[in-house]
């Protein structure tokens, strides 16, 4: 089963990104204790920019009981994705927490829902996404379309 950060937040009277991370793993342990699949976390941009913040945030979530959690590099803040570089670290922290508790981590590149889809923008979220694989068994890469690229 997966989560959606945006549901989550509507069901919340709120808007999507608005969720704490305490409401979120709240939520995931009422989930995990609800059904009886893993529960992969939509956990937006994981609750940090730094690596300690991304960390503890992974924390949380495994330890609501979360089998995966994605993570995004869309910025709400500066309106715009985190530069390949950023992403990458991002994802490097917080696969090191993921791996530490066997939790599945996605990395999701989010161009495609922000930027008007071509060709290269779809080659910008290929080498965003190689950038994003980590060594070890428990990270996948996403491309995220607002729409099926033409």
């Amino acid at each position: 089963m997966a989560t959606t950060s945006s549901g989550l937040a509507a069901s919340l009277g709120r808007a999507d990104g608005s969720v704490t991370l305490d409401e979120l793993a709240s939520h995931v342990a009422r989930l995990v204790a609800a059904v009886s699949v893993p529960v992969h976390v939509d956990a937006e941009r994981c609750f940090g920019t730094d690596a300690a913040r991304l960390a503890a945030a992974v924390d949380r979530l495994a330890s609501a009981g979360a089998c995966g959690i994605s993570i995004e590099d869309w910025d709400p803040v500066r309106a715009d994705v985190d530069p390949i570089g950023v992403a990458t670290e991002r994802v490097a922290a917080a696969a090191q927490a993921a791996h530490a508790h066997g939790v599945w981590l996605t990395a999701r590149a989010d161009l495609g829902f922000h930027r008007t889809i071509d060709e290269a923008l779809v080659d910008e979220v290929e080498t965003r996404l190689a950038c994003s694989r980590t060594p070890g068994p428990t990270v996948s890469a996403h491309r995220a379309w607002s729409r099926r690229p033409t």
